[in-house]
């Protein structure tokens, strides 16, 4: 069944984050953000990425990853899949990236200086987003994750729809990104009704930090005229 995320789902929910935002790669964002590279990530620094979310998941209330933005998809009493939805620009990653900070300077004894360190490793990301595709006012979907032993039993396409009707009270589109050979979570958004509005290769540096990744496709979805079936 699906429900709403409490904060006892924090855990769950960081490891999701990390996941989606890792995709068909070895390194997500966070990862970057928290100085990792593909060669120096371990065990050790996944507990502590997963750790910092963990903060921003159940404290920051205006982030984006904050556990009332969450639906979890539930199994015999224990989550097996998650997604959240912001508006854009109420919420945004740069107000993410102010949480997570914060959180490492709790947790690793960060100051400003790191902080400031962090987000610029996150750059590259500002060449990640498609000129011709527009975020502003629309429901934004992320961190759609699915543990590996549930897969493929259709709980994503579920949560999406979920996740998305969510956002039909405060908008009429709804958004999605997905990394360039991430085929599986394409179809999957496609079969429920998104469709292509844009797309934009990766540039130099951002293929290099993420292991590879060639780019980025947007799908949309309008909420008030299309029923999600």
């Amino acid at each position: 069944m699906i429900r709403k995320a409490t904060p006892n789902d924090a855990n769950f929910i960081a490891v999701g984050i990390l996941a989606a935002e890792r995709g068909i790669h070895k390194i997500g964002i966070w990862d970057v953000y928290l100085g990792e590279t593909i060669d120096s990530m371990t065990n050790q620094s996944t507990s502590l990425a997963t750790k910092a979310l963990q903060r921003v998941v159940t404290t920051a209330t205006s982030c984006l990853y904050h556990f009332s933005q969450f639906l979890i998809y539930e199994v015999d009493g224990g989550p097996v899949g998650c997604a959240c939805g912001y508006l854009h620009p109420e919420k945004s990653l740069l107000q993410t990236m102010t949480f997570l900070g914060q959180a490492m300077q709790g947790l690793a004894g960060w100051e400003e200086s790191h902080c400031v360190c962090a987000k610029e490793r996150l750059n590259f990301l500002d060449d990640c987003f498609p000129a011709d595709v527009a975020f502003d006012g629309k429901w934004i979907i992320e961190a759609v994750y699915v543990d590996d032993n549930f897969r493929r039993k259709g709980i994503a396409s579920k949560l999406v729809r979920a996740v998305a009707e969510m956002g039909s009270q405060v908008s009429d589109d709804v958004l999605i990104g997905v990394a360039v050979g991430n085929d599986g979570s394409m179809s999957c958004y496609e079969q429920i009704g998104f469709s292509r509005v844009g797309s934009v290769p990766s540039s130099k540096e951002c293929e290099q930090v993420l292991g590879g990744c060639s780019g980025f496709s947007y799908l949309e979805k309008k909420t008030k005229t299309q029923a999600y079936s």
